[in-house]
This record gives structure tokens, sequence and C-alpha cells, in this order.
């Protein structure tokens, strides 16, 4: 099922355009993800853990698989990727990341939008993600609610993150 949304934000009066990855868009999502840890993430995670998250983010398999078969989707501006998410099983969040130059201007919003509402369709009652110390704001202003602190071991460095819940 095909679609493209195409979103006028009052803020900044820019054009996005919400569609469905492709694998022609794999380098453009690692990057994009390797560079938003690098310069958003730098204020809640020391240089050795942001070595270790962006070292688990190069294997081009794990993105293969989540574009084929989760509900992944990304943002555009201009042909630029500039934030991506994808929704696993109905329920599970398990992307969200913005491009570090076009944070604060509602894309996450968007595309969690555009998530919930597929979320929706297939009737969950909760969604669920494990989300950085980064990320986890933006995840509470949206009505979810921290269920347990992760420590995570990638590449043999202990990373935290905070698996949510929100009550659809």
């Amino acid at each position: 099922m095909a679609f493209l949304y195409m979103i006028t934000l009052y803020k900044k009066s820019m054009s996005i355009i919400i569609r469905k990855a492709t694998l022609k868009d794999l380098v453009d999502i690692q990057n994009l993800c390797i560079e938003t840890i690098a310069n958003t993430c730098h204020k809640d995670y020391n240089p050795l853990q942001i070595k270790a998250w962006i070292l688990s983010v190069q294997n081009p398999n794990k993105w293969k698989q989540a574009i084929q078969n989760e509900h992944f989707l990304v943002a555009e501006k201009n042909h630029l990727i500039v934030g991506f998410t994808s929704l696993r099983n109905g329920n599970y969040i398990n992307f969200m990341y913005v491009h570090q130059d076009y944070l604060q201007q509602r894309i996450a919003s968007l595309l969690y939008h555009n998530i919930l509402t597929v979320a929706m369709k297939q009737s969950t009652h909760q969604l669920s993600a494990d989300v950085s110390i980064t990320a986890r704001p933006f995840f509470e202003a949206k009505g979810f609610r921290v269920m347990k602190e992760n420590i995570n071991l990638i590449n043999n460095v202990e990373i935290i993150n905070y698996h949510m819940i929100l009550k659809t």
C-alpha cells in the first residue's frame, strides 16, 4: 500500500513529504541516524557511548530488514531525508530520528502522527518504544510513560535508554 503525504508546516512554512521508505533510501537513513547520534545525543551520552552506538548503526542488513518488514516512513524536504520512523508489529516504534538541522520544526511530531494513525487503524491498544535519554522528553510530551530503564550493552559499552508505553 503506497501512499504519499504532503504537509506544509505553519512554522517556517516548509513543505515536508512523508512517504514509505525504500531500499534506495538505505544509505541516507544510515547517515542521518549516525549524524543525529553524533550531533544531538552528545549532551546525554559520553564519547565512548556515542562511538559504540554509531558502530551498531552501520549494519546494512538490520536496516534492509526494517525497511522491508516494518512500516517505515521518511520525511523529505527538497528531496533530502530530514527524518524517519518505523512501526514494528503494529505496536512498537522502532526508530524515530530527525536531522540535526531540522530539530524543533515539528518533523518528529508529523512522523509520530503518521505512525500513530497506522497503529490505530490496526486497533492497537498500546504503543511501546525504547527511547534514548535525548528522545525521552519528546515521547513523554506525547503521553508515553517510562516503564523501566534499560541498560544495554552495545559493543561492550553500557548505554541507557527507557522502555516507554502509551495506552491508546
